[in-house]
């Protein structure tokens, strides 16, 4: 029982630090204040057109006239539905929104890629932090490039994929698939 405690401690302890040290940076999310980000004011006057239109028709417009002369709006208002990785993202995020939960994640995603190298998880704690809260992740989420900053927090997740898809012991950890072997 001791051994899983000692095994346990670093991983809770990286999760509670991860939560406590964005909840501390960015505490007036937690009073109800917003980051002004001027992609995302941009983004509500390209969108205004095609979201007026959907919402007096209820049909979604597949064309706005309201951005370079015309371009279609796949490119700028996106529906989510069937998309199921936002389930998976709410849970890695823990059900918190931005910026708070997308710096987490980041974090979060940069210590799992940590412990997929082998590394120390007290030292992988450090490089998280130090990964999530580096100047570029700041710069690119202040000016509105949030999915871009989730682009960068998912990628040591991905890179620890790899990292364990080449390790011999990862058999106990994936799941056999027959379209890859076939």
């Amino acid at each position: 029982m001791d051994t899983i405690r000692k095994q346990i401690l670093p991983h809770f302890t990286a999760i509670v630090l991860f939560l406590g040290i964005c909840a501390a940076y960015f505490s007036p999310q937690l009073q109800g204040k917003v980051i002004e980000q001027s992609d995302i004011t941009q983004f509500k006057g390209m969108a205004q057109e095609a979201l007026a239109h959907q919402e007096k028709t209820g049909n979604r417009t597949l064309w706005t006239n309201a951005m370079f002369g015309g371009m279609p709006t796949y490119q700028i208002v996106n529906s989510a539905e069937g998309n199921m990785l936002q389930y998976v993202n709410k849970v890695l995020e823990l059900g918190i929104n931005r910026p708070i939960g997308r710096f987490f994640l980041a974090m979060l995603c940069f210590y799992l890629l940590m412990l997929s190298l082998s590394i120390n998880p007290w030292l992988g704690i450090v490089g998280a932090i130090a990964f999530g809260f580096s100047t570029n992740n700041f710069v690119i989420y202040e000016a509105g490039h949030v999915t871009k900053f989730h682009t960068i927090a998912y990628l040591p997740l991905v890179a620890a994929g790899v990292v364990l898809a080449f390790k011999k012991s990862i058999s106990g950890v994936g799941f056999y698939s027959p379209q890859v072997s076939a």
